[in-house]
């Protein structure tokens, strides 16, 4: 993602807002939930982030290491102190979720649902594996609560099964049928 979103040229001084604007739409919280501010901002904490050999590299020569505001919080911020206010804010809780369902159950998942989701993603310190067992184990998958020919989320969690993973507990159960 540094790579394809030109993170290498994101200087001191000259920040490329690429990475973070894409971090926070498309990733984390979605659209409304920062400003045009928030995006300046954390470009100039992710100057550095670069990559060598194709490894993950901090070149503090290119880094800003002045004060930074971020989703109200101030500071000499870098990019794990961006990724870590990123985590602490409910949007991202419920951001995350409820796309993961879209793609495995239906769109527009009811609110109730979604704060469900965001409930066991905050409980599993923010992991996907629990989340998408839970959304792949629902009979809340399907608007109607049928598992009926639900081949594809059973496949999944087959072979999720086969190597090694375990079942869902019933704390990470989600909607209908919990």
């Amino acid at each position: 993602m540094l790579e394809y979103l030109d993170n290498e040229s994101n200087r001191r001084g000259r920040p490329n807002e690429n990475y973070a604007r894409e971090l926070l739409e498309l990733f984390t919280m979605g659209i409304g939930n920062y400003t045009e501010q928030d995006i300046k901002e954390a470009a100039r904490a992710f100057t550095g982030w670069t990559y060598r050999n194709y490894e993950f590299y901090f070149d503090t020569r290119q880094h800003d290491d002045g004060s930074k505001t971020f989703l109200g919080r101030t500071g000499n911020l870098d990019g794990g102190d961006i990724i870590n206010i990123i985590f602490e804010q409910p949007a991202t809780a419920r951001w995350v979720p409820r796309k993961l369902f879209e793609y495995f159950g239906y769109l527009r998942p009811e609110d109730s649902l979604v704060d469900e989701m965001a409930d066991l993603f905050r409980r599993r310190n923010f992991e996907v594996a629990p989340l998408l067992r839970a959304i792949l184990s629902s009979s809340a998958r399907k608007p109607n609560g049928s598992r009926e020919g639900d081949a594809f989320g059973a496949g999944i969690l087959d072979a999720a099964s086969a190597l090694g993973e375990s079942g869902t507990s019933s704390d990470e159960k989600i909607g209908a049928g919990r």
